[in-house]
């Protein structure tokens, strides 16, 4: 008896396979992937629209990014050709050269003859920035 049920199963399987495709089925397969790739760019469009926004303003940003960077260069060079037209180099070594010896060795020893030019120039680039509109 035991041997009959394992029997009647296993000839069940062979019966049941189907070798020959539905033509029904054929057609109600090609209607879910027509309607699932439907789906799929409707749900899929936010995402791109979201994507494709991201990317305009991280290019954007790079822009501006970049065109600062460019502008503050400008405003470098226009700036040194003011110092220059001034005579502000002249005009801080002209005052360092009228200290005495003992504090112009200090200062050179510290930079802060290279920090008050520095710092003259910023002030200078920052003039001309403001200038610009900045």
């Amino acid at each position: 008896m035991r041997y009959l049920a394992i029997l009647l199963v296993l000839i069940s399987f062979g019966s049941l396979a189907e070798t020959v495709p539905n033509q029904n089925q054929e057609a109600f397969d090609w209607f879910v992937t027509f309607f699932n790739d439907i789906y799929e760019v409707v749900e899929g469009t936010p995402s791109f629209i979201e994507r494709s926004f991201a990317y305009f303003i991280e290019f954007a940003v790079y822009l501006k990014f970049l065109f600062m960077l460019e502008t503050l260069d400008f405003a470098y060079g226009v700036a040194q050709s003011l110092i220059i037209n001034i005579g502000l180099d002249s005009l801080i070594s002209d005052a360092v050269s009228r200290l005495p010896a003992e504090y112009r060795g200090t200062f050179q020893a510290m930079g802060l003859l290279k920090s008050i030019t520095m710092l003259c120039e910023a002030w200078m680039v920052r003039f001309v920035m403001n200038f610009m509109g900045w």
